[in-house]
């Protein structure tokens, strides 16, 4: 089960909070990780603007200077709608599995999975240049005759454990 005095940390090094809750028919699962940063995205911002008034953009290339900021805040939007703020993973024993994602904009995605398409469930790995992940995934059953198979990968924040 999952220990409350140990830390938990994903990839990048974050503190998660990682919360357990079972009954009678249930089991649910809840990650929640650090909050989105929006001070950091406007300090940024600011000093990004002190930069380019320094420099004196906005004498000369006022195209320039909006462009670059608006740029910015494009990113900052896609940062806060990609964003994981929160998953879980509610287990219903006989029925299936809802795992859902709740991101820092508020936007939330549920999926439903029936027991019967559940082939199994594994630990994968993904090598990357500088590092081995290992992240939970759901072997899926789909086609007509279920003889085909999909990998469905269910914490996106890839939760990691220290004692």
């Amino acid at each position: 089960m999952i220990d409350d005095n140990a830390r938990y940390l994903n990839i990048y090094g974050s503190q998660l909070k990682v919360q357990y809750n079972s009954g009678t028919i249930f089991e649910e699962y809840v990650i929640d990780s650090q909050p989105f940063h929006f001070e950091r995205w406007l300090s940024c911002t600011v000093c990004f603007t002190a930069i380019f008034l320094h420099l004196g953009l906005h004498h000369h290339h006022t195209h320039v200077l909006s462009i670059l900021c608006f740029i910015l805040a494009i990113f900052a939007l896609i940062k806060l709608h990609t964003k994981v703020k929160k998953e879980s993973l509610l287990i219903m024993k006989a029925v299936g599995l809802q795992i859902t994602t709740i991101f820092a904009s508020g936007r939330k995605s549920a999926k439903f999975i029936a027991w019967e398409r559940i082939q199994g469930v594994v630990i994968n790995e993904a090598i990357t240049m500088h590092q081995v992940l290992f992240y939970l995934a759901i072997l899926l059953k789909y086609g007509q005759g279920c003889e085909k198979t999909e990998v469905l990968p269910i914490f996106q924040v890839r939760i990691s454990y220290l004692l």
